[in-house]
């Protein structure tokens, strides 16, 4: 997630620390009812934070972060990964099962799909998550991807 390209394609996005706005809001509303999941995000990925765009399952909106570390989110690995992220049971996996969300409850199963630019650079992720496991379908996969379209046409019109 530190390549340079990659970043300054985040930078170019040019929603770093912007305020949240109704149109992305919609979004990730949708793609918790669409999933019935209880959290869902747009986050950008820089080089040492995650930017959260909009999100919905984090509390009352003035509760909200705004930002988190990197190891403290899911969307990095999905960002790194380039391709949607499934993970149903973090608990169980051994890659995750230390993670600071999935110890805290907050992760326990993560849907992500990964925001590409036109050069090919992933610069955020469009998400859902539950603290219980959840078995991912290829028909969530395929909702969140069509609604991830949505945000990707919006970011890079």
């Amino acid at each position: 997630v530190t390549d340079p390209d990659r970043v300054r394609a985040v930078e170019a996005t040019g929603l770093l620390d912007t305020p949240s706005e109704p149109a992305y809001d919609r979004i990730v509303a949708m793609a918790a009812d669409a999933l019935s999941a209880p959290g869902a995000s747009i986050s950008l990925i820089d080089k040492d934070r995650q930017f959260l765009k909009s999100a919905v399952g984090f509390g009352p909106e003035e509760e909200r972060p705004r930002e988190i570390p990197l190891e403290a989110g899911m969307c990095r690995h999905t960002v790194a990964l380039g391709e949607p992220l499934l993970v149903e049971d973090a608990r169980l996996d051994e890659k995750f099962m230390n993670h600071p969300g999935v110890l805290d409850k907050t992760f326990i199963s993560y849907l992500g799909i990964p925001l590409v630019d036109d050069g090919g650079h992933a610069v955020g992720t469009l998400c859902v998550w539950d603290a219980e496991p959840r078995q991912w379908t290829t028909g969530h996969v395929q909702v969140l991807k069509d609604i991830a379209w949505m945000v990707r046409e919006r970011i890079f019109e």
